[in-house]
């Protein structure tokens, strides 16, 4: 069965190398200083992490250096989401098979206006495609820079659909009516909260 994410979890930012690279050896020294200052586990790759800058290699490459480094696997979770569905699949699969089973994933991005239902279709068809009962998938809202939301009754159907899969919503709103709709909807699911204002 999945995990939820709890406890206190820090958006880890990622240092870059004066031509552009990920600079890996700063990036294990960054985790190292979370895990040693109380935090009980890092989100890479998230918005902090400049997840949606990052190429799928990029993003996969950067974990496996900091599982090398002996970062304990079980402290992790990698923002997967990408505007594209099938990338947010490969990204996601690739998390999975370093063993990586939690992943904070947007809903695809850049087209605003989109339906709930459409929301809750693109969804489904990232956690179909992924198919894989390890997975902990907690859903990330933060329209106000992604541009497309997660609306609360999406929450709620994901989770009687796709059970212990969907294990989590990260509300970064800042809004707490929004992040009472989550709760509300989906009572049973770990409720993440991403604004400091809350």
């Amino acid at each position: 069965m999945p995990d939820a994410i709890t406890g206190l979890w820090a958006a880890a930012t990622t240092p870059f190398t004066a031509d552009g690279a990920i600079d890996h050896a700063a990036f294990v020294r960054g985790a190292r200083r979370l895990l040693d200052n109380g935090c009980d586990g890092m989100v890479l790759f998230g918005s902090c992490g400049e997840g949606p800058s990052l190429s799928i290699a990029q993003r996969l490459a950067a974990t496996e250096a900091v599982l090398a480094a002996g970062i304990p696997v079980g402290t992790l979770a990698l923002g997967t989401g990408c505007p594209a569905i099938q990338d947010t699949i490969a990204l996601t699969k690739g998390a999975l098979s370093l063993g990586v089973t939690r992943a904070m994933i947007l809903p695809p991005y850049y087209f605003a206006g989109v339906s709930a239902q459409g929301i809750e279709d693109a969804f489904a068809a990232i956690l179909d495609g992924i198919a894989d009962d390890r997975l902990s998938a907690c859903l990330y809202h933060i329209p106000q820079v992604c541009g497309v939301g997660v609306p609360a009754e999406v929450l709620g159907n994901m989770r009687r659909r796709y059970g212990p899969t969907v294990s989590g919503v990260k509300d970064s709103s800042g809004d707490w009516a929004t992040f009472q709709a989550f709760r509300k909807a989906a009572p049973d699911v770990a409720a993440l909260v991403g604004a400091e204002v809350l």
